[in-house]
């Protein structure tokens, strides 16, 4: 279980860091940021 836990820890940020830049080089900065506010609301 604790390493499940440390994988998700240490690795979730660093894939949301690679998704965000994806996204903000694929849509422009403002775009991913208003994408992402609708996707965590919904």
């Amino acid at each position: 279980m604790q390493g499940v836990f440390t994988a998700v820890v240490a690795g979730g940020p660093r894939l949301a860091d690679v998704l965000h830049g994806t996204a903000g080089s694929a849509a422009g900065p403002r775009t991913a940021v208003a994408g992402g506010g609708v996707w965590s609301s919904s």
